[in-house]
């Protein structure tokens, strides 16, 4: 029997379209925006953004449901960015480092995302605390199935996001790492030097172009004249200091809840060996706190972004200011030739976090590797490797130099880049990073002075 047509209106009348408008959607706009883009699932997120609405909405106090509505945007925001970059969310001193030592406002993309959470919160507080409290039974009922809608309708366009996000594998999943395919001992004959690089959105490129850029740069013919050269890939899980727990210490961690105390890494193993132990990083040593836990891994020396610039590095910009990655296997290449003892190094690039800016500094200005057609669809792709070639010929540089003593080196990205664009994010392997090991031949340095002065830029 088909139901009157006033009683179908009462029944839509019941749909609490404005609490919906402004209490759900508005206060998860970002999430909703970046479907398309990035895709981080979010459905613990909005389901908690959603019970919270259910209370404050419901409050009789206008300034009290302002206050709350701009609260559950900034929740909403803080964990969609933590969901991103794989941080705590409730780690309170890293949001504070963050926000004095990273520069958001130097990339164009999250210059419009500030500002566009900005007019969403602006907007929200303007409308939301108008609406008008639930009446009955049915509204409340509604605006609970509209919750659960849009936790579903997160989880479906998100989708492509969930292994790229994740922070940890389940539980026994075997530990693969690039230190385990290259068998990196201190117990390898002959005592050769140890230099592990680190680089920072070193992903594995599976479409025809990224492929042909990246063997260009790590790929190179005449590394085999002093080098065993061997390559391949690694599995990876979540952001950096995942990957460095990967290399260094055998383990998928988290660094914030690491037994760094009790764990024997392989900086500890290279030191009981009688290696001086070292680690550089072109950033600043207090966010992630790795001032703290690199000397309980074994550390005995750190290079942070101020030291780097003591030696001779030159200012970098960008999202991640710091010391330009450029400069610093000169300074690696100045402290081997010099060294007394064994030495094991460890340096975790910097300047290609995405997303690299353009800048004169950084020499991506003006992008010249890749085909044309590439360079002008994947402009921020194209900055992004020319990064990576930079590093890559510095590399060779030192790897190459006349004056360097025996070295291993071992590359080795920490993950794929987390662009922002699922078309250039589909461009590379998503479980999978490379790796490149240089085993050196015993070759006696020349003795002619270093020339290992950092090169202009």
């Amino acid at each position: 029997m088909e139901r009157p047509a006033a009683a179908r209106s009462d029944v839509l009348l019941d749909i609490p379209y404005r609490w919906i408008l402004c209490w759900l959607l508005l206060p998860n706009l970002i999430v909703i925006l970046m479907w398309p883009i990035v895709g981080v699932p979010m459905q613990a997120g909005i389901a908690l953004s959603g019970a919270l609405a259910f209370v404050v909405s419901q409050l009789p106090w206008r300034p009290v449901r302002a206050l709350g509505v701009a609260a559950i945007i900034v929740m909403v925001s803080t964990l969609y960015v933590s969901h991103l970059f794989a941080i705590p969310p409730l780690n309170i001193e890293l949001i504070t480092q963050s926000v004095s030592d990273i520069r958001p406002l130097q990339s164009p993309e999250y210059a419009i995302a500030g500002a566009l959470l900005l007019a969403i919160m602006g907007t929200a507080i303007h409308l939301a605390p108008r609406v008008r409290p639930f009446s009955g039974w049915m509204q409340p009922l509604y605006a609970a199935l509209a919750v659960m809608l849009f936790i579903n309708l997160d989880g479906a366009l998100a989708f492509d996001g969930r292994q790229l996000h994740r922070s940890l594998p389940s539980a026994g999943t075997p530990i693969d790492s690039a230190v385990r395919h290259a068998q990196l001992s201190p117990a390898a004959k002959p005592r050769h030097n140890v230099l592990i690089i680190m680089v920072e959105a070193l992903g594995m490129p599976s479409t025809p172009e990224e492929r042909a850029i990246f063997a260009s740069d790590w790929n190179r013919p005449e590394w085999s004249r002093r080098y065993d050269v061997r390559q391949g890939t690694t599995r990876y899980f979540g952001s950096t200091t995942n990957g460095e727990l990967r290399e260094l210490c055998d383990r998928w961690a988290h660094y914030s809840g690491f037994d760094f105390d009790h764990a024997d890494c392989l900086p500890h193993r290279f030191q009981r060996a009688g290696y001086e132990t070292t680690a550089m990083h072109s950033f600043g040593g207090q966010l992630f706190d790795r001032r703290n836990w690199y000397p309980k891994i074994g550390f005995e020396n750190l290079a942070f972004s101020d030291e780097l610039w003591r030696e001779g590095a030159g200012r970098c910009p960008g999202v991640f200011p710091g010391a330009c990655d450029a400069d610093v296997p000169a300074i690696i290449g100045r402290k081997l030739a010099g060294a007394r003892k064994p030495q094991f190094i460890y340096w975790l690039t910097l300047n290609t976090h995405v997303p690299v800016v353009e800048d004169d500094a950084l020499g991506t200005n003006h992008c010249s590797v890749g085909p044309k057609e590439w360079r002008a669809e994947y402009p921020g792709l194209c900055r992004l490797f020319q990064l990576h070639h930079i590093l890559a010929d510095r590399i060779s540089a030192l790897a190459m130099s006349p004056e360097l003593p025996p070295t291993d080196i071992l590359i080795v990205g920490d993950h794929k880049p987390p662009l922002f664009d699922r078309a250039s994010n589909g461009r590379f392997d998503p479980g999978h990073v490379p790796w490149v090991y240089l085993r050196a031949r015993d070759i006696t340095p020349s003795s002619t002075p270093p020339a290992l002065a950092p090169p202009s830029r």
